[in-house]
């Protein structure tokens, strides 16, 4: 019993759920979906719109077709952007607004007058505006909004959360309660940060949406405006949870039991909408040593190696 565990204790064992290969992936709409943009033409200057809005991107200069997470994605070339005109199902106090990203500018640097690069934003000027999600200064996120009592106001999440040169889902939330508002901040389907903001409503326009640039930050950042692709880009009309942005989410509630002759693991599916095929069993003595040596189908696994 000794020597079983002392060899458990010794013993980093990481479990990793593993999506099926042939998952799409990609977004079906529902009757929160208010625009949702698979970007999967591959060719010309239009993206349409998957839900019932109906709506039409029309790309306004640097703005192509690469490959994306999911079949084809938009690629952004400095001050590139596309532009959906106005309807009323864009205007939204609670929202979600969730898309994967892959960014390839230098560097997340900027400033030093404004230091935002848009990813989307309800505004085609200067002016009042329900939303804009940008990534931050340093890699972090930024979501902006002119809010009826009290003006414009950033909340913005640590920096470094983000990576150059990698596909990740982002996503941000927000949601009214009456007085306030609460703002989730997500990357690949982990909560980043959450803000209470105490405010009741958002100003709103009948502007155009901008995906790619903000004209007031690509007037101020040195830096130029978002570079790299954008692939199912998602608005809704509500505050998703994370098990509805399409990832298999990392499982929970791990245990470790010692037993002779063997040490079994038990642990809950994280949840999410994109299926999985199996779970990988890792080990390793730390964290920089790790190697595959099982697999398992179910949310339980018998080590009979220790």
């Amino acid at each position: 019993m000794k020597k079983t565990l002392l060899l458990i204790a010794c013993t980093f064992i990481v479990i990793k759920a593993q999506a099926q290969t042939n998952a799409a992936g990609e977004y079906i709409p529902d009757a929160q979906t208010v625009l949702l943009m698979h970007m999967n033409e591959g060719n010309g200057t239009m993206v349409y719109d998957a839900s019932a809005t109906s709506a039409v991107g029309m790309f306004a200069g640097g703005v192509t077709f690469g490959p994306g997470r999911f079949g084809s994605a938009t690629v952004y070339a400095n001050q590139g952007y596309f532009e959906v005109q106005h309807t009323p199902v864009l205007d939204l106090q609670d929202l979600t607004i969730e898309m994967w990203i892959y960014p390839t500018m230098p560097s997340f640097t900027m400033g030093p007058v404004e230091y935002n690069m848009a990813l989307v934003s309800k505004r085609n000027s200067n002016a009042y505006q329900p939303y804009t999600f940008s990534i931050y200064n340093g890699g972090a996120l930024n979501h902006n909004a002119h809010y009826v009592s009290a003006g414009h106001r950033d909340d913005i999440t640590p920096a470094g959360i983000l990576r150059l040169n990698e596909w990740q889902h982002v996503a941000v939330t927000r949601q009214f309660t009456g007085t306030d508002a609460i703002l989730k901040f997500y990357v690949n389907g982990a909560l980043v940060t959450e803000s209470l903001v105490p405010y009741s409503a958002v100003t709103q326009n009948t502007l155009p949406l901008w995906v790619g640039k903000d004209p007031y930050y690509a007037t101020y950042v040195p830096q130029g405006t978002y570079q790299g692709s954008i692939d199912e880009l998602r608005l809704s009309n509500t505050a998703r949870e994370p098990y509805e942005f399409n990832l298999q989410l990392a499982p929970t509630n791990l245990s470790a039991s010692s037993g002779s002759p063997f040490g079994d693991l038990t642990w809950y599916n994280g949840g999410g909408a994109v299926p999985f095929h199996k779970y990988l069993i890792y080990r390793g003595t730390d964290s920089t040593s790790m190697a595959v040596i099982d697999s398992a189908f179910g949310e339980y696994y018998s080590d009979q190696t220790v």
